[in-house]
């Protein structure tokens, strides 16, 4: 039934040949350029009293809470999530190894992201968290839920077109956008938001303090959501340290059977699942958040319960404002901080790790799949017989223990960067790097192949990524 029920959907045609350099340039910027008019596009009936409660979460849903575009991307995430869980209970079975199985499995996954972005954004409306404006009348609800998920379903459209057109994915192209517009805000803003108020901007205000004589631990730690040194100097150190922790690779060497004296070295990345685990854990968190404003709302739990519950899941961003604070004029840090922050911390390593194994076997990027892909393109390890068996082995030395390392890594980058207030959320500044460098990788290997036609051959169409 779902099957006749997907050839319904709208779809992104893919490509009837191999887009140049230029083209896929041209319709990442297109794409990109839509979001931010999206962005930019408000949200009518909204109730003007309204807060974002996913103001923490933001830069990760890569959504603006007032626009249309509201649910950014929590709805393709749990999607995904969902789908892969049934996946690998054996509730639904797809063999993506054929064109076919991939096919329906994108098909089934883009119904169950448009489920879910009628859901969340029924959820969101009817809890509270994107109140309804009263004085509107009762049009006011259906009217949000229609905009709401006529934006999530822009969202998925664009995705689909930056994965087939484009490079990279939409998912991640939304999140580096929306948090570099707040790494560059963050950091070089001069204009107040009212007069009389402060400047938002690190740098300005900086610059402005310091002459004026303000002492440097005002500087550093401001108090305030505005930004502050410690924030820009925590945004630069997750920058550096994820693109050095991104550059990482174990290189095993391997030849092409067919092509006699051509060998090279296949990479495996430190952080083997990329940056997938920490968008999902933050989804998954940012889920947790509605489903608990919403029993709030139904009264079977209780407004303090409720409260304490997220006190301790949600991010505290001014943790590490605390904690200079603390030393610097004392009276500032509570035994309740502390704990918050620890459990923040190890959920997000735990969490990280296990949606890390779980998109490495869901993704078929294990060690089984993929010496079955590497075998298949006529590729094998010098030294050693051309069986799949043998190269599965090899593999199996390194990319189980990656997978787990790399995630708790990244799990632990995120949320120790979070904690420090970094612009953009630890989290969205970790995600940024790896999706800058990998879009790097991306263009270079786009430019490589225009420029030598005979790589598509020797690397197999495309099949095999180094």
């Amino acid at each position: 039934m779902w099957k006749t029920l997907v050839n319904f959907l709208p779809k992104v045609a893919e490509p009837k040949r191999t887009l140049t350099f230029q083209e896929k340039l041209t319709w990442t910027g297109l794409i990109l350029v839509s979001y931010f008019i999206l962005m930019e596009v408000p949200l009518w009936g909204i109730s003007p009293d309204a807060v974002d409660f996913f103001e923490s979460l933001r830069a990760v849903l890569a959504g603006r809470f007032d626009s249309i575009i509201a649910l950014g991307i929590g709805p393709i995430v749990m999607g995904s999530i969902v789908l892969q869980l049934l996946m690998g209970a054996g509730v639904l079975k797809f063999d993506t190894s054929s064109n076919e199985g991939r096919k329906t499995y994108q098909s089934a996954q883009k119904l169950m992201v448009l489920l879910f972005t009628l859901l969340e954004g029924s959820l969101l409306v009817f809890s509270g968290q994107i109140p309804p404006n009263p004085a509107m009348g009762s049009i006011v609800v259906p009217a949000l839920l229609i905009q709401i998920f006529l934006g999530g379903f822009l969202i998925v459209l664009m995705d689909e077109v930056v994965s087939k057109w484009g490079f990279g994915s939409g998912v991640s192209l939304f999140i580096a956008a929306g948090v570099s517009q707040q790494i560059f805000v963050g950091s070089l803003n001069w204009i107040p938001a009212h007069a009389g108020e402060a400047i938002p901007g690190a740098i300005p205000y900086a610059i402005s303090a310091i002459s004026q004589g303000t002492p440097f631990i005002d500087v550093l730690v401001r108090g305030t959501s505005a930004g502050d040194l410690l924030a820009m100097f925590s945004t630069v150190i997750v920058l550096v340290v994820s693109i050095y922790a991104a550059s990482m690779k174990i290189e095993i060497p391997i030849a092409y059977g067919g092509f006699k004296g051509i060998s090279r070295k296949y990479p495996l990345p430190f952080m083997y699942a990329s940056n997938m685990p920490v968008i999902f854990t933050a989804a998954l968190m940012a889920n947790l958040q509605i489903w608990v404003g919403l029993l709030e709302k139904a009264s079977i739990v209780s407004t303090y319960s409720a409260q304490t519950f997220l006190f301790y899941v949600l991010p505290h961003q001014d943790f590490a404002d605390k904690v200079i604070l603390q030393f610097a004029k004392g009276g500032v840090l509570g035994a309740s901080d502390i704990g918050a922050a620890l459990v923040y911390i190890i959920l997000m390593i735990i969490g990280s790790i296990v949606f890390s194994i779980l998109w490495v076997e869901m993704s078929n990027m294990n060690a089984e799949k993929l010496a079955g892909k590497l075998s298949a393109s006529g590729l094998q390890i010098p030294g050693f017989r051309s069986d799949t068996r043998v190269m599965q082995r090899i593999l199996e030395r390194y990319i189980p223990s990656m997978t787990i390392l790399g995630g708790a890594f990244v799990g632990l980058l995120a949320s120790l960067a979070t904690l420090t207030g970094a612009f953009g959320g630890g989290t969205g500044v970790l995600l940024t790097a790896g999706i800058v460098y990998k879009l790097y990788e991306d263009i270079a290997g786009s430019q490589l192949m225009d420029a030598h036609p005979l790589m598509k051959k020797l690397m197999g169409e495309g099949k095999i990524a180094f």
